[in-house]
């Protein structure tokens, strides 16, 4: 199909092209689930259905002992945000009981000054 008379704007040939490039697609990733596909049928031998029940018990262990070490991670940064704040809370006690000092010498200060 011509979208245009002129040869200079005919893009009908990029259009077809990449049609055919999204089928190629489709038709890889068809391929790709069907071989996934053929990998769980019941038409394995004991052996390859051994391998593959191994294999998907180490995917699981990986994926527990990721998600551990992203739990411990986590407990990690709460305890340090939970010091952090320990930490900040003390300092603002401090400065507050430093302040009030303050303001009680001066006023001591004040008082005897006057008399």
């Amino acid at each position: 199909v011509m979208l245009y008379s002129n040869k200079k704007h005919d893009i009908s040939d990029l259009v077809v092209k990449m049609i055919n490039i999204d089928q190629k697609r489709q038709q890889k990733k068809d391929k790709i689930a069907a071989k996934k596909e053929l990998l769980k049928n019941e038409g394995l031998t004991d052996a390859q259905k051994a391998q593959t029940a191994k294999k998907e018990a180490i995917k699981e262990k990986k994926k527990n002992d990721r998600l551990a070490r992203i739990k411990k991670i986590e407990e990690k940064r709460k305890a340090k945000l939970e010091e952090r704040a320990n930490v900040r809370k003390l300092l603002k006690e401090k400065r507050e009981a430093l302040r009030k000092a303050q303001e009680e010498a001066k006023k001591e200060a004040a008082i005897k000054k006057s008399k």
